[in-house]
Formats: structure tokens, sequence, C-alpha cells
């Protein structure tokens, strides 16, 4: 088995924070012998947080990883949509309006190589004349055509989008 060991710091140089993920698999002596240890810490200046492979399999360790790598990517997702700047002016006169482009670019704002818009958990494509939505843990999902429909999955699926900052005409139902 060979040793992995690193440490990558996450703040600037510059920056007086301390923030760092250290990520472990290798063999460590104890007081009672040496025992095989991996582990992933993530610390900032206060607080360190620590998952160990303890009991589990390494698959399920691996899955484990995984996951956290997709729900950070997620986050990812979110957060770079709440830096999203509409390309045009999108005016809404009705929740009964059909999905336009323009909505979906505002409401899921990031586009992967497949088509497919993300937010949250749940994705968005091209459909026919309508859109198709899902979310990441369920690929049957639906097709939509108006705001409407938009308002009551993303809801549903805990990822609300208040329409009304698209513009100050929306007419609520």
């Amino acid at each position: 088995m060979g040793l992995y060991n690193k440490r990558t710091w996450l703040n600037k140089e510059d920056s007086p924070s301390l923030g760092s993920i250290v990520l472990f698999d290798g063999e460590v002596k104890y007081s009672d012998g040496i025992e095989r240890t991996t582990f992933l810490a993530i610390s900032d200046c206060h607080h360190t947080i620590k998952l160990i492979k303890n009991t589990e399999s390494t698959e399920d360790y691996i899955k484990k990883m995984k996951l956290l790598k997709s729900e950070i990517e997620l986050f990812i997702n979110h957060l770079n949509g709440c830096l999203a700047k509409p390309t045009k002016p999108v005016k809404i006169s009705s929740m009964r309006d059909a999905i336009t482009r323009e909505i979906i670019e505002i409401v899921f704002p990031h586009l992967f190589n497949d088509g497919r818009y993300m937010c949250g958990r749940v994705g968005i494509c091209p459909s026919g004349n309508g859109w198709y939505i899902n979310t990441v843990q369920n690929f049957v999902g639906k097709q939509i055509k108006t705001i409407d429909q938009l308002d009551r999955f993303l809801k549903k699926e805990g990822v609300p989008f208040d329409f009304t900052s698209i513009n100050d005409n929306l007419i609520k139902k």
C-alpha cells in the first residue's frame, strides 16, 4: 500500500485566515502497533472536521467521498448562480407565461456541456416544445411549459426561487 499525504491551503497566501484540507491514507504507528489510517480533514481558524474511514469498507468510504464531492459541486453551482447576471432584460407578466431560455438561465445558473441547466439538486433541459425537469436523485422527471409549473416543482424539491426578483411586474396567482 502506498502512502498518500497531501495538505492544501485554501486561503490566499496573504490572507490572515487559515483554511486547509488534509487528505491522508497510510500506515501510522500507534502505541499498540501499526494501523492503516485514512481520513479527510477540513480546517479553518477555529475548527477541524475529520471524515475518518473506520469500520466501513474502502468502497463505502469512496462512495462517501464521491457524495461529498457531488454536494460541494452543487453548492458551488448555487453560489455561482448568486453571481450570475441576466444577459438581457426578462419580463414576466403572469405565472402562466411560457418558460423561456432567458428565464432558465436566471433560475438555473450552471450550464453543463450536455445542455442541462442545474440549480441545486434540480436539472432542466429543452424538450420538444417545453422543458424536461428532474432531480439529481430522481431521474424520472416531467415535462413542464409554464413558470407556475416550474415554481411548484422547485418548491416541492426545496429549491424555491423568488420569481418576483426577475421583474417588478410579476402577477402572482
